[in-house]
C-alpha cells in the first residue's frame, strides 16, 4: 500500500544545534530553556505536552 497523503514542513527552524533539545522543542512547542531540555541528557517528562499525543487524542492516526 502506498500512501499518497502526508505533511511536509518546508519553513521550520532548529531551536537548538543539539538534536535532542531540538526534537523536544518541536514535539512540545516549547523553547529548550523552558523545561531545561538543553542537552541530550535532559529528555521530556511524561507530564510535558507532546504534539503526537495531542494529535492522537483528536483521532489522528499517529505512526
Amino acid at each position: 500500500m502506498v500512501e499518497t497523503e502526508g505533511l511536509s514542513f518546508s519553513q521550520t527552524y532548529c531551536q537548538n544545534p543539539v538534536c535532542t533539545p531540538s526534537r523536544c522543542s518541536f514535539m512540545s512547542g516549547w523553547y529548550p530553556h523552558i523545561k531545561g531540555n538543553r542537552t541530550i541528557f535532559h529528555m521530556m517528562q511524561p507530564e510535558d505536552p507532546v504534539l503526537l499525543r495531542t494529535l492522537k487524542e483528536y483521532s489522528y492516526f499517529v505512526w
